[in-house]
């Protein structure tokens, strides 16, 4: 077997499996909200405190991702997952057997802190050892991954609730955590970064100044307007992603008078057109040079269906479809941002970077959902999705601006 064919082999099982572990940690995500039908009812909550659920996952998850990246570097990237797959398994057991209220706002703490790890984490293995020419395809199946873990939570979760009630749901899944912990633990040499970037790639240029005798880099170097635009870029795509995946429901029925099965059939086409847009754009990140521009027009385009969503005014079976364009374009743009991101990441720095701009996703995560409550709470689902619109436009600019910096940078070095 030729040395290139070998090479292929070992990249494509590091990505497929780093992809499977990506894969469960959203999936949990989407555990409790799925079940909020039922758990509405069993504990006589109302949407914002449904919401306030979720933003404790997202603010848990964001306050410790940071750190978790400097435990990535620090204590490798085996070790992480392991804890982080274990807490996601004991966040689901915990809300398995919850009395009350808050209960479930432990388990939904627990929760955010397994899931703090696995892009700190993932980003490192990714980053250190796939060849760079498949790096746009590997960021691809690592989005892909997590898109369908999210789609695969709300058809499962509900059709365990319906068949033995959903606290069995809720115990299925810590189940399904300890497996895929089991499997991180039995295979090291794929879920353990290696030292430096794979094929050699050279490290960004923040780090070869002092490589080549500048001195070393000040402390906090790594921590520059780039990394914090991306952090802010993070914030807005998520707070739209977590909006509509957790109140799609709710939001199609109040505004389009859509039944439950429609209104979830909606929610599962936008998460599989998500996943089908970060395919191509697997392809397209390898093949554009202005990635930031590319990026800006999808969330453009997003943004435009998402606010024709939210007049209310297209009949039901196109407001499902729009909600497939809004997920197929905001697909597109996810490997996009992860090369953008790589940028400005060398090797000894790549935890803390994806850790501190990845907490953008937890801080979207935590605004999203609960100001998709108040406004469902108020009557008034369609403003929720037009600020939510403002929110993808917003996304553009940041990516233009920053990722515009970036290439100037690079081109006066």
């Amino acid at each position: 077997m030729s040395t290139a064919s070998t090479a292929l082999r070992a990249d494509a099982r590091v990505i497929g499996l780093v992809g499977l572990a990506h894969g469960v940690s959203h999936f949990y995500q989407l555990v409790i909200p799925s079940l909020f039908p039922w758990i509405k009812v069993a504990f006589g909550l109302s949407y914002a405190q449904l919401g306030l659920i979720t933003t404790v996952f997202y603010v848990v998850s964001g306050v410790f991702q940071a750190a978790a990246g400097f435990a990535v570097d620090r204590f490798g990237t085996q070790r992480m997952l392991l804890c982080g797959l274990l807490l996601l398994a004991a966040g689901a057991g915990v809300a398995a057997v919850a009395p009350g209220y808050e209960v479930l706002l432990l388990a939904a703490a627990l929760i955010g802190l397994g899931n703090s790890v696995f892009h700190p984490a993932d980003f490192a293995v990714l980053n250190s050892r796939v060849a760079p020419a498949r790096l746009g395809h590997a960021f691809s199946v690592h989005g892909l991954t997590g898109n369908l873990g999210y789609a695969a939570a709300p058809p499962l979760m509900f059709a365990i609730a319906t068949a033995a009630g959903w606290q069995v749901a809720l115990a299925c899944a810590a189940v399904a955590g300890i497996v895929m912990a089991l499997l991180v633990w039995a295979m090291p040499a794929v879920f353990e970064a290696g030292q430096h970037l794979s094929g050699g790639t050279p490290a960004p240029a923040s780090a070869k100044g002092a490589a080549a005798g500048a001195g070393p880099a000040p402390r906090l170097a790594w921590l520059n307007g780039a990394v914090l635009g991306f952090f802010a870029f993070f914030v807005c795509l998520t707070a739209v992603a977590t909006g509509i995946q957790n109140f799609t429901p709710q939001v199609m029925g109040k505004l389009y008078g859509a039944a439950m099965g429609t209104a979830a059939s909606a929610l599962t086409l936008y998460l599989l057109a998500a996943a089908g847009g970060m395919v191509v754009g697997g392809f397209v990140a390898t093949r554009v040079a202005r990635q930031e521009s590319v990026a800006a027009a999808s969330l453009v385009g997003a943004a435009a269906l998402l606010a024709l969503a939210a007049t209310g005014l297209p009949p039901l079976w196109a407001a499902v479809a729009v909600l497939g364009g809004v997920g197929f374009l905001m697909g597109v743009v996810g490997p996009l941002r992860d090369m953008l991101i790589r940028r400005v990441a060398s090797s000894g720095t790549m935890g803390r970077v994806y850790g501190v701009v990845y907490s953008g996703i937890d801080v979207g995560g935590a605004i999203g959902p609960a100001l998709i409550g108040v406004f469902l709470d108020r009557g008034q689902p369609g403003v929720a999705w037009a600020i939510l619109a403002l929110s993808l436009v917003a996304g553009a600019i940041i990516s233009v601006r920053v990722g515009g910096r970036m290439r100037a940078r690079t081109a006066a070095a």
